[in-house]
């Protein structure tokens, strides 16, 4: 009777999965994650209801959700199941193993799979604390024009700016002081913009749901996950490049974020005061 249970489970989160990624155009990771939470649903289910055994081999759902996508991929969609290109193999073995893991070390381990009201009360705070992040920024989207013209005073840029040169100037492979100081001005306004803690919080959510977004002290839109340095090099590249075609300083800055080109223009010059060149 289980093991029928087992089949009937895995065929309805095949249709969950496929609903999902043709409806939603579902990633990898959201399939993985929504397999997961469905595995977590059902377990917490049948724990309640006193079926302990059931649970002890849940995982087997994922694999016979595998026998439908083989059947599903090979003779409705005409697709070789096993193409390397394609990597659903792979894909679906990484997927069990995480369904036995998950099984093995947190099913099997506990007496209820379900939140205690304590468990609750933490995820509850962090749902908070990302809405009041996502209407930060919202309201920050919605407030750019005016954020443009904000200035950052004479006193922030020189903090900001010795902070960072203590962290990040042996890193910088800019050699010429007038275009590093070029670079600097871009990002003590984008840490300005986007201080640390915000941009945790795009790490977090970036590795999340993988979609594009400005990431790292730069504030560079990136595909794959990049941190500060990472950031620090690539606009470093891409300066460099536009010394080669602009002569001004001014020319490269407006090159590089015609939008606020002004308030680094303004960073920039302070930065030349500061520095007595």
């Amino acid at each position: 009777m289980i093991w029928f249970l087992y089949v009937v489970l895995g065929i309805l989160l095949f249709g969950l999965v496929t609903y999902g990624v043709e409806k939603y155009n579902f990633t990898k990771s959201q399939n993985i994650i929504l397999s997961m939470i469905y595995l977590l649903i059902i377990a917490g289910i049948f724990s309640r209801i006193g079926i302990a055994d059931f649970n002890e081999n849940i995982f087997m759902i994922i694999v016979f959700e595998l026998f439908c996508q083989l059947i599903y991929i090979s003779y409705f969609l005409e697709k070789d199941f096993f193409n390397k290109e394609e990597k659903y193999l792979t894909f679906y073995i990484f997927k069990i193993i995480l369904a036995f893991i998950i099984n093995q070390e947190l099913i099997n381990k506990v007496n209820d799979v379900f939140l205690s009201g304590e468990d609750l009360k933490i995820i509850v705070w962090l749902l908070i604390i990302v809405y009041l992040y996502q209407l930060f920024k919202d309201k920050e989207t919605n407030n750019s024009i005016v954020k443009k013209d904000t200035v950052i005073s004479r006193e922030n840029i020189v903090v900001s700016f010795a902070k960072l040169k203590l962290i990040y100037d042996d890193d910088i492979a800019i050699e010429k002081e007038s275009k590093k100081l070029v670079l600097y001005a871009i990002m003590i306004f984008n840490n300005y913009k986007r201080p640390k803690l915000f941009r945790k919080f795009d790490d977090i959510l970036f590795r999340f749901n993988n979609k594009p977004r400005k990431l790292g002290i730069m504030q560079v839109i990136s595909k794959k996950y990049i941190n500060d340095y990472e950031s620090i090099d690539i606009v470093s590249k891409k300066i460099e490049k536009l010394y080669e075609k602009k002569n001004k300083d001014i020319d490269v800055i407006n090159s590089y974020d015609k939008d606020n080109c002004k308030e680094i223009c303004n960073i920039y010059e302070e930065l030349k005061k500061f520095c007595k060149f």
